[in-house]
């Protein structure tokens, strides 16, 4: 059975001759003609739908709405996908870079006895020293990574001077397939110690590019006497070599707060986690 009304079928009636015309409106029900004057027929239009539409004052009001929404709602989204993906990166990376180092030793005896480079200094023969040292000792026993030729911006050749002074300077830079990218070279250096510095970007060109936000020191000292080395941590040299785990948090959260290059060694100390006192840097 049909339960839908029926329409009504009517013949509108004939045209009028003259300054009358017709005006009709139809719903399910009926179909509905009148004769309205002069064509007046803003002013006789009958109908059961009612026509509405925002304002601009509407719109205007609403897209303000979620401006501000957006505005209070994303920097929060930002910095929890960084807590997330941050420390993953930075122990990822944390672990190739020891794991190379133990396969190297395997291979090329005690890290002590190997033949380290010449201190770095900005010069093309202090490079390919440093080129050299660490194709031979380090590099080769990583995977997924590909070296960058000298001022390449694709291995993020203009750094945050934060974590290099000397912008720009001359030394091995490497990407990983996973986006990221690190810098290594020999500081200062002689027949008993040497001290490996670098910078970690754990997306390498992608924003915003800043030391304790995606930019981060690494350092270590390696000297023939084990008492005074310094394993691999996220601090720069300006550290006097001071071993990670002889300090408490609070030092490694100041440390972090006036030198953020180093705010990865908080990360460290944490256990791989950005605790919510983690000093953001605007």
């Amino acid at each position: 059975m049909n339960l839908l009304p029926q329409i009504k079928s009517r013949e509108p009636p004939p045209e009028k001759i003259g300054r009358d015309c017709f005006l009709y409106y139809f719903n399910l029900v009926d179909i509905n003609f009148k004769t309205c004057h002069n064509c007046d027929i803003k002013h006789h239009r009958q109908t059961k739908w009612n026509l509405s539409a925002f304002t601009l004052a509407e719109v205007l009001i609403t897209l303000g709405i979620i401006g501000v929404v957006a505005a209070l709602t994303i920097p929060n989204m930002i910095v929890n996908y960084q807590k997330k993906v941050l420390p993953v990166r930075l122990q990822k990376f944390y672990s190739t870079f020891t794991n190379a180092l133990q396969m190297s030793q395997a291979e090329n005896g005690d890290i002590t006895s190997w033949d380290f480079a010449k201190q770095s200094d900005g010069s093309l023969d202090a490079y390919q020293s440093n080129d050299k040292f660490y194709n031979n000792y380090l590099l080769k026993y990583m995977k997924g990574v590909e070296q960058c030729a000298p001022k390449d911006n694709k291995c993020n050749y203009e750094i945050d001077p934060d974590v290099n002074a000397e912008k720009g300077r001359l030394y091995t830079r490497l990407i990983f397939t996973d986006g990221s990218c690190f810098g290594i070279l020999t500081g200062w250096s002689s027949s008993t110690m040497a001290q490996v510095h670098g910078w970690f970007d754990y997306n390498c060109n992608g924003k915003p590019n800043k030391a304790g936000k995606d930019e981060f020191s690494f350092y270590m000292r390696i000297a023939t006497n084990p008492a005074t080395n310094t394993p691999f941590q996220y601090t720069n040299f300006y550290n006097n070599g001071r071993r990670l785990s002889d300090m408490d948090r609070e030092e490694v959260k100041e440390l972090c707060k006036t030198e953020p290059q180093n705010c990865g060694a908080l990360i460290q100390y944490d256990g791989w986690q950005i605790k919510d006192d983690y000093p953001w840097r605007k």
